[in-house]
């Protein structure tokens, strides 16, 4: 009973991380002036893109993959959602903001950063697949 309670504290966790970055890309992507970084580096606006949208991913997968009976691929599941929540956040910047515009290349940025996650998990679990046969 005890694992019960532990398991749903870990999804209610996963599932509030997710929504608060969720919702924090929202709000950082559709203000006319978001606060920038104090590094140079940092302000580069399509590694901030990738950046956040590898923790989208990973938020996402981690979520996920407390179902994994339900969904064979958590990691893909994860990707998908990124790469068609950034699509429609460029949508929503072109549609109802007068100032952000909708870019390709901010969702290419979105797409690369969700799958540096997906390709690390999957290497993750193919190594750890393989850890636990050899044992």
């Amino acid at each position: 009973m005890k694992q019960t309670v532990s398991c749903r504290r870990c999804l209610l966790a996963r599932l509030a991380a997710l929504l608060l970055w969720a919702g924090s890309l929202l709000w950082l992507s559709l203000t006319p002036s978001p606060p920038s970084p104090p590094s140079e580096i940092l302000s580069w606006d399509k590694l901030q893109h990738a950046g956040a949208y590898a923790l989208l991913t990973l938020l996402a997968g981690r979520f996920i993959s407390l179902w994994r009976p339900l969904f064979r691929h958590p990691w893909l599941c994860a990707l998908v959602i990124a790469v068609v929540f950034g699509g429609l956040i460029e949508i929503l910047q072109e549609t109802m903001t007068e100032v952000r515009r909708a870019e390709w290349g901010d969702l290419a940025a979105d797409a690369a950063g969700g799958m540096v996650v997906f390709a690390a998990a999957i290497i993750r679990e193919h190594w750890l697949g393989r850890k636990s046969s050899e044992q």
